[in-house]
């Protein structure tokens, strides 16, 4: 009898084990449908955003790379820091980068030609593009994710700590309550859904199911949001007559944090989080 039991309960173990996994893959589902059949509502990019300033140095098609350049620039140089020597871990690095963008670029690509997003016809009319988004943005996808990772080592080797995986799912547990009351406030706004719901898959099967600690990647998340908010606003219009990266209004949710929408900070977690992810993976 008791045998049998063990057995039942063995046997069990991986049915529940597969939970993670099962509410993944409901989120890319409902993504998928979300992108098969896009109810994108008619409207104009919307270029009149909240602003201190326009300087008319910043309204230039080189703009965007430029603020990719000054986002990279010390990373790169403080790599070779003897105590960090971030570039051994070159290796790791490119591939936590490179992976994401398999989902990032094509998102990218679809929700530009949808019109949920976009980017600044007047600027970029003549600039070269692939696949119809500008050099910088497809160099956002590196030097963003290069710059946040080198502070993240930085951070694990300077000041280390030794969080628990349980207080990590805490604080996951608190974000995925705030995230799943946003998927059912803003389910019809196809830039936030599609964000949040995504997030909150990979959430699951990164903290639940492959069991990564995520706690200091929290903390390293909190210190990137000052150079986040002053690179995003930037790019948003914060100093500049007409903002270089734009967005359908009736997509997302209505405010906005300075002249950045609250969905970039969801989005760029989520980025941020799959390459801290892979890179302590593999």
């Amino acid at each position: 009898m008791g045998e049998t039991t063990i057995h039942k309960h063995k046997q069990g173990r991986p049915a529940i084990a597969q939970w993670p996994w099962i509410l993944f893959f409901i989120s890319l589902v409902i993504v998928g449908i979300q992108w098969i059949n896009p109810q994108v509502s008619e409207a104009p990019l919307n270029l009149e955003v909240y602003n201190w300033g326009q300087p008319q140095a910043l309204q230039s098609q080189w703009f965007y790379l430029i603020v990719n350049g000054l986002t990279i620039l010390f990373p790169i140089l403080l790599s070779f820091d003897r105590r960090v020597a971030f570039y051994k871990k070159w290796p790791k690095v490119w591939k936590a980068i490179f992976i994401p963008m398999l989902l990032f670029i094509p998102w990218d690509i679809y929700f530009t030609h949808l019109g949920v997003w976009g980017f600044n016809s007047d600027l970029y009319q003549n600039s070269l593009k692939l696949l119809g988004l500008p050099l910088g943005e497809w160099l956002f996808f590196i030097t963003v994710p290069y710059a946040c990772l080198f502070l993240y080592e930085c951070m694990e080797v300077y000041f280390p700590t030794n969080f628990s995986l349980d207080f990590s799912k805490k604080i996951s547990l608190v974000l995925l309550g705030i995230l799943i009351g946003l998927s059912v406030i803003f389910f019809n706004q196809l830039y936030t859904s599609s964000t949040v719901l995504l997030l909150i898959g990979f959430l699951f099967l990164i903290q639940w199911k492959i069991q990564i600690n995520l706690s200091s990647f929290y903390r390293t998340f909190i210190l990137v949001l000052l150079p986040f908010l002053i690179v995003d606003s930037l790019l948003t219009g914060i100093l500049s007559p007409a903002p270089l990266v734009c967005y359908n209004e009736l997509e997302k949710m209505t405010f906005r944090i300075l002249s950045i929408p609250v969905e970039d900070f969801i989005y760029g977690l989520l980025l941020l989080m799959l390459n801290v992810s892979i890179y302590k993976r593999f």
